[in-house]
């Protein structure tokens, strides 16, 4: 009696071309400039992600895309709470995506499932959701340096509202600065609002309806005032 042999499974291709793009992507810089007003931070922008992984999973053979994804929404009439601007509406997209990548040469595949979250004022919260996701599949999958700040290593507790003097000294600047810039319409808005919601849902109603009726900023921000009694 003969013992047949028993031929081991081949290895999925996509593990090696996987590895091998890990070799070759190397530190992605973040080129990505961010909004003035905001500081002008700096970011990995998608594009400079795609241009640095695209022709290497070409060269290796590998088709990627997003196989199934899930978005939720909330709405949010509490931004920017304390910069003395009467708030707006905004909306925050949060998305669940799985981005496969596969290998052309078996049909091999590996599955990445990611979280991406978006805010924007108007209609941009889903597509800055999705991209985040997608830089996120990409990053994770091949193991890319972004240089960007490890969330460990940031303190997200109460002591966090605690900085030295010299930011505070820098704090205390910028906060002086933004109320320059602040009407006293604007302050005795924000001062009317504080910590409560309805009366935040009530100033955003007065100020759409005062908005839509063609006031200028300045005169809808008055007539909210006059309209409040404040």
């Amino acid at each position: 009696m003969t013992n047949a042999m028993i031929e081991p499974a081949p290895v999925p291709a996509i593990y090696a071309k996987v590895n091998e793009i890990r070799k070759k992507v190397g530190r992605i810089a973040k080129n990505g400039i961010g909004p003035q007003t905001q500081g002008s931070y700096k970011f990995l922008a998608i594009d400079d992600i795609l241009e640095a992984v695209k022709p290497l999973e070409d060269e290796a053979g590998i088709i990627s895309y997003p196989l199934n994804h899930s978005v939720t929404f909330h709405y949010n009439t509490a931004a920017d709470k304390n910069d003395g601007r009467v708030p707006r509406e905004n909306v925050q997209g949060l998305v669940d995506f799985v981005f496969r990548y596969v290998a052309a040469e078996d049909g091999s595949f590996i599955d990445v499932s990611v979280p991406g979250e978006g805010i924007d004022s108007q209609d941009k919260a889903t597509r800055k959701a999705v991209t985040q996701a997608q830089k996120i599949a990409n990053i994770l999958l091949y193991n890319i340096i972004t240089g960007e700040q490890d969330p460990d290593g940031q303190d997200g507790g109460a002591e966090a509202q605690t900085t030295p003097a010299a930011s505070n000294s820098t704090q205390r600047t910028v906060e002086k600065a933004r109320n320059a810039g602040t009407s006293a319409d604007q302050k005795k808005i924000v001062a009317y609002i504080g910590k409560d919601e309805e009366k935040r849902a009530k100033v955003n109603e007065l100020h759409k309806k005062f908005k839509e009726s063609g006031l200028a900023a300045d005169k809808v921000n008055e007539k909210i005032v006059a309209e409040l009694g404040l």
